[in-house]
């Protein structure tokens, strides 16, 4: 469905209040309809973030709970 060689976010192992910063600022290099893989290890986050993204006018495609962590796909607006 998406192809291999997204742009990737590996966040795994941080759980900081600037984490949604480093989600922003990754998306914002992004021309509007490229998606993006998050890499999370914190349930919180995984639970909070697409919300946050979708606030922003962007949108969370995809969330996925694996056993190396939370998989997030993320797409900038166009």
């Amino acid at each position: 469905m998406f192809p291999e060689n997204l742009p990737t976010l590996d966040l795994r192992g941080h759980d900081s209040p600037v984490l949604p910063l480093l989600v922003r600022r990754a998306l914002g290099a992004l021309a509007g309809g490229q998606t993006l893989e998050v890499w999370l290890t914190s349930a919180q986050w995984a639970r909070d973030l697409p919300r946050i993204v979708e606030r922003s006018g962007d949108h969370c495609l995809a969330l996925e709970h694996l056993p190396q962590g939370y998989r997030l796909l993320l797409r900038r607006s166009a």
